[in-house]
Protein backbone atom coordinates (compact mmCIF):
# COMPACT_ATOMS: atom_id res chain seq x y z
CA UNK A 1 0.00 0.00 0.00
CA UNK A 2 1.82 3.35 -1.10
CA UNK A 3 2.29 6.27 1.48
CA UNK A 4 -1.21 8.18 -0.30
CA UNK A 5 -3.57 5.54 0.58
CA UNK A 6 -1.48 5.10 4.13
CA UNK A 7 -2.15 8.90 5.08
CA UNK A 8 -5.60 8.83 3.27
CA UNK A 9 -7.30 5.92 5.63
CA UNK A 10 -8.83 7.80 8.52
CA UNK A 11 -10.13 10.46 6.26
CA UNK A 12 -12.09 7.23 4.04
CA UNK A 13 -13.08 5.45 7.10
CA UNK A 14 -16.30 7.67 7.09
CA UNK A 15 -16.70 7.15 3.35
CA UNK A 16 -16.42 3.37 3.94
CA UNK A 17 -19.06 3.58 6.26
CA UNK A 18 -21.30 5.98 4.21
CA UNK A 19 -20.72 3.43 1.32
CA UNK A 20 -21.35 0.10 3.19
CA UNK A 21 -22.86 0.96 6.65
CA UNK A 22 -19.86 -0.22 8.70
CA UNK A 23 -17.09 1.86 9.63
CA UNK A 24 -13.65 -0.67 9.48
CA UNK A 25 -10.42 -0.43 9.00
CA UNK A 26 -11.10 -2.86 6.01
CA UNK A 27 -13.74 -1.37 4.27
CA UNK A 28 -11.58 1.92 4.08
CA UNK A 29 -8.47 0.14 3.31
CA UNK A 30 -10.92 -1.80 -0.19
CA UNK A 31 -12.22 1.81 -0.47
CA UNK A 32 -9.01 3.56 -0.89
CA UNK A 33 -7.90 1.29 -3.21
CA UNK A 34 -10.88 1.82 -5.68
CA UNK A 35 -10.54 5.58 -4.89
CA UNK A 36 -6.53 5.93 -5.64
CA UNK A 37 -7.18 7.90 -9.16
CA UNK A 38 -9.68 9.98 -7.37
CA UNK A 39 -7.39 10.92 -4.18
CA UNK A 40 -4.82 12.07 -6.45
CA UNK A 41 -6.95 14.55 -7.08
CA UNK A 42 -7.88 15.69 -3.74
CA UNK A 43 -4.43 15.37 -2.44
CA UNK A 44 -4.24 19.03 -2.88
CA UNK A 45 -6.73 19.67 -0.63
CA UNK A 46 -6.12 20.67 3.05
CA UNK A 47 -6.98 18.03 4.69
CA UNK A 48 -9.46 17.96 8.15
CA UNK A 49 -11.38 21.06 6.72
CA UNK A 50 -14.61 21.60 5.46
CA UNK A 51 -14.92 22.83 1.64
CA UNK A 52 -17.39 24.79 -0.39
CA UNK A 53 -18.79 23.19 -3.53
CA UNK A 54 -21.79 23.82 -5.61
CA UNK A 55 -22.18 20.57 -6.83
CA UNK A 56 -21.23 17.27 -6.40
CA UNK A 57 -22.23 14.57 -8.63
CA UNK A 58 -25.51 16.49 -9.52
CA UNK A 59 -26.27 17.39 -5.35
CA UNK A 60 -26.48 21.04 -3.87
CA UNK A 61 -23.77 20.96 -1.48
CA UNK A 62 -22.36 23.55 0.53
CA UNK A 63 -20.11 22.46 3.45
CA UNK A 64 -18.68 19.72 3.16
CA UNK A 65 -16.25 17.47 5.52
CA UNK A 66 -13.11 15.36 4.15
CA UNK A 67 -14.84 11.78 4.61
CA UNK A 68 -17.83 12.63 3.08
CA UNK A 69 -15.90 14.53 0.21
CA UNK A 70 -14.29 11.72 -0.75
CA UNK A 71 -17.38 9.40 -0.30
CA UNK A 72 -19.22 12.08 -2.80
CA UNK A 73 -16.26 11.49 -5.31
CA UNK A 74 -16.28 7.92 -4.98
CA UNK A 75 -20.43 7.72 -6.03
CA UNK A 76 -20.31 10.58 -8.37
CA UNK A 77 -17.01 8.82 -9.71
CA UNK A 78 -19.63 5.28 -9.83
CA UNK A 79 -22.23 6.78 -11.66
CA UNK A 80 -19.39 8.49 -14.57
CA UNK A 81 -18.09 4.75 -15.05
CA UNK A 82 -21.19 2.57 -14.78
CA UNK A 83 -20.88 1.19 -11.56
CA UNK A 84 -17.42 -0.10 -11.41
CA UNK A 85 -16.19 2.17 -8.96
CA UNK A 86 -13.47 3.52 -11.32
CA UNK A 87 -13.26 7.20 -12.23
CA UNK A 88 -13.95 7.72 -16.25
CA UNK A 89 -11.53 7.38 -18.85
CA UNK A 90 -9.08 10.43 -19.18
CA UNK A 91 -8.94 10.45 -22.52
CA UNK A 92 -10.31 12.89 -24.93
CA UNK A 93 -9.65 15.36 -22.47
CA UNK A 94 -8.28 18.25 -24.50
CA UNK A 95 -8.59 19.68 -27.94
CA UNK A 96 -4.88 18.10 -28.32
CA UNK A 97 -5.43 14.57 -27.58
CA UNK A 98 -9.56 14.89 -29.15
CA UNK A 99 -10.38 11.20 -31.17
CA UNK A 100 -13.20 11.02 -32.68
CA UNK A 101 -13.50 7.85 -32.06
CA UNK A 102 -14.09 7.66 -28.81
CA UNK A 103 -15.15 11.11 -28.06
CA UNK A 104 -18.89 11.67 -26.72
CA UNK A 105 -21.32 13.57 -28.47
CA UNK A 106 -20.70 16.41 -26.30
CA UNK A 107 -17.21 16.66 -26.94
CA UNK A 108 -17.08 16.35 -30.51
CA UNK A 109 -19.44 19.13 -30.22
CA UNK A 110 -17.35 20.91 -28.19
CA UNK A 111 -14.68 20.23 -30.35
CA UNK A 112 -16.39 21.66 -32.93
CA UNK A 113 -17.14 24.92 -31.50
CA UNK A 114 -14.13 25.52 -30.30
CA UNK A 115 -12.41 25.11 -33.74
CA UNK A 116 -14.73 26.71 -35.80
CA UNK A 117 -14.29 30.14 -32.82
CA UNK A 118 -10.37 29.35 -33.98
CA UNK A 119 -11.13 30.08 -37.32
CA UNK A 120 -13.22 32.46 -37.29
CA UNK A 121 -11.07 34.92 -34.98
CA UNK A 122 -7.37 33.89 -36.61
CA UNK A 123 -7.97 32.73 -40.26
CA UNK A 124 -6.09 35.27 -41.74
CA UNK A 125 -8.40 34.86 -45.32
CA UNK A 126 -11.26 35.94 -43.53
CA UNK A 127 -9.78 39.19 -42.44
CA UNK A 128 -8.26 39.90 -45.74
CA UNK A 129 -12.34 38.94 -47.17
CA UNK A 130 -13.35 41.91 -44.72
CA UNK A 131 -14.09 39.96 -41.69
CA UNK A 132 -11.76 41.34 -38.55
CA UNK A 133 -14.11 39.24 -36.05
CA UNK A 134 -14.26 40.25 -32.57
CA UNK A 135 -16.56 37.61 -30.11
CA UNK A 136 -19.54 39.13 -28.19
CA UNK A 137 -21.51 37.55 -25.80
CA UNK A 138 -21.32 33.94 -25.14
CA UNK A 139 -17.52 32.84 -25.45
CA UNK A 140 -16.13 29.46 -26.73
CA UNK A 141 -16.23 26.03 -24.73
CA UNK A 142 -13.27 26.30 -22.80
CA UNK A 143 -12.59 22.27 -23.00
CA UNK A 144 -14.79 19.67 -25.07
CA UNK A 145 -15.85 18.25 -21.52
CA UNK A 146 -17.82 21.87 -20.97
CA UNK A 147 -21.32 21.58 -20.22
CA UNK A 148 -23.47 21.74 -23.80
CA UNK A 149 -25.05 25.26 -23.82
CA UNK A 150 -27.96 25.41 -26.48
CA UNK A 151 -28.78 28.63 -28.62
CA UNK A 152 -25.98 30.50 -30.76
CA UNK A 153 -23.16 28.92 -31.05
CA UNK A 154 -20.64 31.92 -32.15
CA UNK A 155 -21.45 35.44 -32.26
CA UNK A 156 -19.37 38.51 -33.46
CA UNK A 157 -18.91 41.80 -34.15
CA UNK A 158 -16.88 42.82 -37.45
CA UNK A 159 -14.16 45.25 -36.22
CA UNK A 160 -13.64 46.20 -39.75
CA UNK A 161 -15.44 49.46 -40.53
CA UNK A 162 -15.04 49.27 -44.04
CA UNK A 163 -17.79 46.47 -43.99
CA UNK A 164 -20.93 46.48 -44.49
CA UNK A 165 -21.45 43.52 -42.10
CA UNK A 166 -21.53 44.52 -38.37
CA UNK A 167 -22.09 41.18 -37.22
CA UNK A 168 -21.78 37.60 -37.83
CA UNK A 169 -23.79 34.50 -36.20
CA UNK A 170 -22.15 31.14 -36.42
CA UNK A 171 -23.82 27.23 -35.83
CA UNK A 172 -20.66 24.92 -35.45
CA UNK A 173 -21.36 21.29 -36.93
CA UNK A 174 -19.43 18.33 -36.39
CA UNK A 175 -18.97 15.95 -38.80
CA UNK A 176 -22.17 14.74 -40.54
CA UNK A 177 -24.31 16.63 -37.89
CA UNK A 178 -27.06 18.92 -39.77
CA UNK A 179 -28.72 22.28 -39.02
CA UNK A 180 -31.79 21.24 -36.97
CA UNK A 181 -35.67 21.40 -36.82
CA UNK A 182 -37.54 23.54 -34.16
CA UNK A 183 -40.69 24.88 -33.04
CA UNK A 184 -39.33 28.34 -33.96
CA UNK A 185 -38.52 27.00 -37.32
CA UNK A 186 -35.17 26.05 -38.94
CA UNK A 187 -31.94 26.25 -37.25
CA UNK A 188 -30.50 29.88 -37.63
CA UNK A 189 -33.30 31.46 -39.71
CA UNK A 190 -35.19 34.50 -38.77
CA UNK A 191 -37.79 32.52 -36.78
CA UNK A 192 -35.33 30.50 -35.10
CA UNK A 193 -32.95 33.46 -34.04
CA UNK A 194 -35.95 35.70 -32.80
CA UNK A 195 -38.02 33.30 -31.39
CA UNK A 196 -41.01 33.72 -33.75
CA UNK A 197 -43.12 30.72 -31.55
CA UNK A 198 -41.25 30.62 -28.34
CA UNK A 199 -41.10 34.15 -27.67
CA UNK A 200 -37.44 33.63 -26.44
CA UNK A 201 -34.68 35.46 -28.75
CA UNK A 202 -32.18 33.31 -28.97
CA UNK A 203 -30.07 36.66 -29.71
CA UNK A 204 -30.60 37.94 -26.27
CA UNK A 205 -29.54 34.49 -24.53
CA UNK A 206 -26.33 34.74 -26.86
CA UNK A 207 -25.42 38.40 -25.26
CA UNK A 208 -26.41 37.33 -21.56
CA UNK A 209 -29.67 39.20 -21.55
CA UNK A 210 -28.33 42.53 -22.77
CA UNK A 211 -31.64 44.03 -24.44
CA UNK A 212 -29.90 47.02 -25.88
CA UNK A 213 -27.10 44.92 -27.76
CA UNK A 214 -29.76 42.52 -28.76
CA UNK A 215 -32.04 45.36 -29.75
CA UNK A 216 -29.05 46.66 -32.15
CA UNK A 217 -27.94 43.16 -33.52
CA UNK A 218 -31.98 42.60 -34.55
CA UNK A 219 -31.75 45.57 -36.02
CA UNK A 220 -28.89 44.95 -38.35
CA UNK A 221 -29.71 41.68 -38.97
CA UNK A 222 -33.35 43.14 -40.70
CA UNK A 223 -31.22 45.45 -42.57
CA UNK A 224 -28.75 42.85 -44.40
CA UNK A 225 -25.98 43.69 -41.99
CA UNK A 226 -25.43 39.97 -40.19
CA UNK A 227 -24.39 37.13 -42.09
CA UNK A 228 -24.95 33.82 -40.89
CA UNK A 229 -22.43 31.19 -40.90
CA UNK A 230 -22.27 27.41 -41.07
CA UNK A 231 -19.03 26.36 -39.71
CA UNK A 232 -18.59 22.46 -40.33
CA UNK A 233 -15.67 20.91 -38.66
CA UNK A 234 -14.37 17.44 -39.49
CA UNK A 235 -12.40 14.82 -37.06
CA UNK A 236 -8.71 16.49 -37.78
CA UNK A 237 -10.03 19.68 -37.05
CA UNK A 238 -10.15 21.03 -40.53
CA UNK A 239 -13.13 23.88 -40.56
CA UNK A 240 -15.41 24.76 -43.91
CA UNK A 241 -17.55 27.62 -43.82
CA UNK A 242 -21.19 28.25 -45.56
CA UNK A 243 -23.82 31.34 -45.80
CA UNK A 244 -27.17 30.32 -44.81
CA UNK A 245 -29.95 32.74 -45.53
CA UNK A 246 -33.02 34.18 -43.96
CA UNK A 247 -34.93 30.36 -44.09
CA UNK A 248 -32.17 28.51 -42.25
CA UNK A 249 -30.82 27.47 -45.77
CA UNK A 250 -27.44 26.84 -47.12
CA UNK A 251 -26.83 28.67 -49.97
CA UNK A 252 -23.06 28.28 -50.82
CA UNK A 253 -19.61 28.56 -49.24
CA UNK A 254 -18.88 31.45 -47.25
CA UNK A 255 -17.45 34.25 -46.96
Amino acid sequence: MNNLIKSSIGHITKGAKASSGVSTFANAVKLAKELKPTLEMLQSFKREASYAFSSVGGTIITKIPQGELIEAYYKFAKSKDGGKGKPSSNKNTNVDNFDAKTATNKQKGNYGEIKSSDNLLNNQSLKEAGFDLKPVGKSAPSGINDKIVKGIDGLYENANPNSNIKYVIDEAKFGSSQLGKTKDGPQMSDGWLNGSETGKSRILKAVDGDEVLAEQITKALKRGKVERVLSKVDSSGKVKTFKIDAKGNIVGEWP
